[in-house]
């Protein structure tokens, strides 16, 4: 997977000091509280999660934040 840039993107986070090598700028809307990242997989990802039904999540560190997993926008889009 790979993070992608999307129209609410407001801040762009960097690789912390040391990891750069480790992970990419993370595209990002940072605002009322949250902070959201929207994430594309490729085809073989989307086919192993279709057949496996799963995903997994991994946060570094020692604390488990709250998070949301989705793949309905949280933003409310008006049409045009």
């Amino acid at each position: 997977m790979r993070p992608v840039t999307f129209p609410e993107q407001n801040v762009v986070f960097v690789p912390p000091k040391g990891m750069e090598g480790q992970c990419g700028n993370l595209p990002a809307f940072k605002g009322e509280g949250q902070v959201i990242s929207c994430w594309r997989l490729t085809f073989w990802e989307r086919l192993l999660l279709l057949f496996t039904g799963r995903l997994w999540f991994s946060v570094i560190g020692d604390d488990q934040p709250p998070i949301w997993l989705g793949v309905h926008t949280p933003f409310i889009r008006h049409r045009r």
